[in-house]
Parts: structure tokens; sequence; C-alpha cells
């Protein structure tokens, strides 16, 4: 059989370049590194947030406080580890982790190595019966872990370099699932001795891109990690979650509207810590850190004053759903595309009608937001008879009326899609903020057809 290759050590590129600190990570991360190393052996810490609040980036925080030397939290070891389970589609969910454990080992000379390698099996073969489950994965005539064997016997070969005379042989484990905790504890103990740092009792683990992850994956990583540390091993697991995706992959993996997500993350997790929504300062913050790179700031400030992009940027982010550093940054994004298209930008700042910088900003927003209004207005461009439905549509649910009362208006009925393109009830108060920001506009949303077309050909 072929030698296994060497999985690639999942490392994220922001541990080593971080942006300008916009939002206090950095304190938080100290305190979070400071607050693992007060909880008991093996704990679990949840850095939870939607999508695009940041939660790499505290985690990368935590990663460059725990490699530096400058570092005030002296129980920690170097290095820290770093998976990526989105990363990886195979079904050995901690092969990755695994990995870097060995990788920081000392020499085949080890009079310990037969026992790591040993250990090692154990975990490699318990992550393999996890990911097999949760990829359903069914077996004919055999086991699940029958059929993490070979492939784990493959990498083995490889990471140890088949070794040909082992000082001596250590039967497998029965139920690798069943003591995947105590192995674990195991390779973490040796790999705390190779650190050699005088004081240091935990390894930092970092989890990151979870929610990124199908349901059934989602769940059986958080699983495999609360076996994982069932026995106590030396070390503090920061995972970045998003609570309510993860909710959603509870539910439908337990096959229940009814399961009770909290109990179930309280269970999982020692600590669980919630990232605030963005603070008009924040937002201002990020904003002066973008305006800083490179040479956005000045081609920004050649189509939009700085303190007029600044003023906009308040009232218009204002909306909830744009209160998100990545929603943020991609809209800002777009105004750096917008403005440094030169010839096109005069001939957006020739559309009459309405003050261009307000209403670019407001309808990037909103697209940005709510695609499909975008989209759905672009479909019906050519036919004024459907694009007027489609704006009374949006006037009218920016009113008391909810979808519901639009259903009695025969003009929408005979345009389905026209609902289907307008968000939830509950977000209305988010797009009124938006067009609050830019009232001078055209109020029947006419204004959209025409910018729209002019964006489309500065190809934003």
């Amino acid at each position: 059989m072929p030698k296994a290759s060497r999985p690639v050590l999942y490392r994220h590129a922001a541990i080593q370049s971080l942006p300008s600190d916009s939002f206090a990570h950095d304190a938080l991360a100290f305190s979070l590194l400071e607050a693992g190393t007060k909880l008991r052996p093996g704990a679990a810490i949840a850095i939870q947030g939607s999508w695009g609040r940041g939660k790499t980036d505290v985690l990368a925080r935590i990663a460059q406080l725990t490699e530096s030397q400058r570092t005030r939290v002296p129980r920690v070891a170097r290095p820290v580890l770093w998976i990526n389970p989105w990363q990886y589609s195979t079904a050995d969910l901690l092969t990755p982790l695994v990995v870097q454990l060995l990788s920081e080992m000392p020499g085949s000379k080890s009079p310990d190595r037969a026992q790591w390698r040993q250990a090692a099996k154990t975990v490699l073969r318990a992550g393999f019966s996890f990911g097999l489950k949760a990829a359903s994965i069914t077996v004919p005539g055999g086991s699940l872990l029958d059929t993490a064997r070979e492939p784990v016997d493959a990498l083995l070969e490889n990471l140890f370099d088949a070794e040909a005379n082992p000082r001596k042989v250590i039967p497998d484990d029965a139920d690798p699932v069943a003591v995947m905790g105590v192995r674990f504890s195991e390779l973490i103990d040796a790999s705390i001795t190779a650190a050699n740092r005088s004081g240091a009792d935990r390894i930092v683990v970092c989890v990151d891109d979870l929610d990124r992850c199908l349901p059934e994956r989602q769940i059986a990583m958080l699983e495999a990690l609360h076996f994982l540390l069932s026995a106590g091993a030396r070390c503090i697991f920061y995972v970045g979650i998003d609570e309510g995706l993860v909710a959603a992959s509870a539910r439908v993996h337990y096959q229940s509207d009814t399961f009770d997500a909290d109990l179930y993350l309280d269970k999982m997790f020692d600590l669980r810590v919630s990232l605030p929504g963005l603070t008009p300062e924040d937002i201002s913050m990020q904003i002066e850190g973008y305006l800083a790179q490179g040479n956005r700031g000045e081609v920004l400030e050649e189509w939009i004053p700085k303190g007029e992009l600044t003023r906009l940027t308040s009232g218009i982010f204002a909306a909830r759903r744009l209160r998100n550093p990545r929603v943020i940054r991609r809209i800002l994004d777009r105004m750096y595309i917008l403005a440094a298209s030169g010839e096109k930008l005069e001939q957006l700042g020739r559309h009459a009608g309405f003050n261009r910088f307000r209403a670019v900003m407001a309808w990037m927003a909103i697209s940005e937001c709510w695609p499909r209004i975008r989209a759905y207005l672009q479909q019906r461009s050519t036919n004024p008879s459907a694009f007027k439905d489609v704006t009374e549509s949006l006037i009218g649910w920016l009113r008391p009326a909810t979808k519901s009362d639009l259903m009695t208006n025969a003009n929408i009925l005979s345009h389905p899609g026209a609902l289907q393109a307008l968000p939830p009830d509950e977000e209305r108060a988010d797009l009124r903020s938006i067009l609050s920001a830019v009232q001078e506009l055209d109020p029947t949303f006419g204004f959209a057809l025409g910018l729209d077309r002019m964006l489309h050909n500065c190809g934003i």
C-alpha cells in the first residue's frame, strides 16, 4: 500500500499579520487567555458571534498572545494549535490536531515513542469514528472503527517513519472512543514536556470556522471535542461558533424542533462569551482603519470628503444588519472600487435627481443586506409596469403593512416574486433606518433603477 501523505497543518495567516485592533479584541483575547488558565484542565471556551462579527480575529489574537515571547500569561505553552474543520472535508476530524501535537514531540530516539504512537492511533481512530458517523457512512458487515483502521495505520506509518523495530508493542485499545480522552491527555502531557517552558501547564487549541461546516459535521466535531476533553487534558480549547447556526444544526441532527440549544451548548462549554454588537465608535474606528490602508483613503476622499463619509456611514450603518465588520468592509470595498473607476464615476456623478454619495451608499447597503431585492429589481427593470409594482410593494412594506397585508394587493399578486424578494417583517426597521439617512432621495424608491444600472456598468 502506498505511504499516506502527511496532512497539511492548518494555520491561519492572520496569526502572523493582524489588522489594526478596531474593536478592542486584544484586551478581550488577553482576558480570555487568562481566564482559560483559571478553569479546570480540559476546559472549552466558546466565542460566540454572528457571521462576520470577528470570531476569527479574536482567535487569532489569542494565538498571537500565546506565541508571543512577551506574553504575560506564563502558564501557557507554545506553540498554539490551530484547527479548521471546514478546510478539510475528509472524515478524519482530529487528524490535523494530532499531527500538530506529534510535530512538537522529540525525535525517534525517545523511549516513549511507542506509547505516543499508540495514543495517537487511539485518538485518530476515534476521530475517524465521529467523522464517519457524521458523513452517514454505513459499513455492511463491519464497524466504523474497522473502517478507520487502514487509513490510520497508513498515516501513522508516515508520521513515525515506519519504524521497523519498535522497542515495545502496545496492543490496540478495544474501544478508542471510550479512552480517547485519556490517550489525548497523554499526548498533551508529552507536548508540554517537549515545550520545556518553565511553569507552563496548558496548551492552547483554537478551533475556527466551525459554523461553515455542514450541520452533521458541526455536531460531530463538538461531540468529538467533548469526548476528547473528558479526561481533563492539560489544554484550553477556544472554539468560534455562531450560536444560531449551531442551534439549527443540533435541531437537524436530533430531528427535533424543540431541542434546547442553550442546554446543549452549556454541556459542551465551560464558558460562553458573546461578542457584542458594534457601537458607533467601533464603526468609526473600523472606517478610520480602512481609510489608512494603502491608498484607499486618498482615492475615496477625492470623491467623498472625509467628513461626509464619516457622517453618512454613522447614519446608514446604524441599521442592525449593518453593524457587522465584514458587511461594513464589503460595502467600503464597493465604494473604493467605484471611487477608483475614473470616467465611470464621472458618469455616475452626472446622474441627476439625488445626492450621489448618499444614494450610492444606501443602495450598496440595501443590496448587500438584501440581495434578493436588487436581483428582482434587475430582472424587472426592462418592464416599467412590473418595476412600478415592485417598488410599490417595497414602499407598502415600509409602512405599517406586513407581507400578509400586501397579499390583498392585486398588482402584487400578479408579481409573486416581489413578495419573495422582501426581507422578513422583523427587518423592516433596518431598511427604514438606511433610507432615513438619505431622506432627500426619491420617496418612491424609483432612484434605485437608474442607479443600479450605473453601478452595474461600473462592475459593482
